[in-house]
């Protein structure tokens, strides 16, 4: 089952899925500009990121192997 997050930033809400050990941008906000972290896609490899610049948001992978069905952290 699909965890989704919603994080506020300066410029609305961003949607975030995390499924199956990756995650994504499933939604920026309607202000973002230009779209970019919702562009990239999943990501589910350690070191890779989606930053989201107008709306101060960072999500990167620390570790692939978290106990079934946790989160290994969360922060904005």
């Amino acid at each position: 089952m699909p965890i989704i997050i919603e994080a506020k930033g300066p410029i609305g809400t961003t949607i975030i899925e995390a499924h199956n050990g990756r995650v994504r941008v499933k939604e920026a906000p309607p202000t973002d500009p230009l779209k970019i972290d919702e562009k990239i896609g999943w990501i589910n490899k350690p070191g890779a990121t989606i930053i989201c610049v107008p709306n101060k948001l960072s999500i990167w992978i620390e570790t692939v192997k978290p106990r079934e069905g946790e989160l290994d952290g969360v922060s904005w």
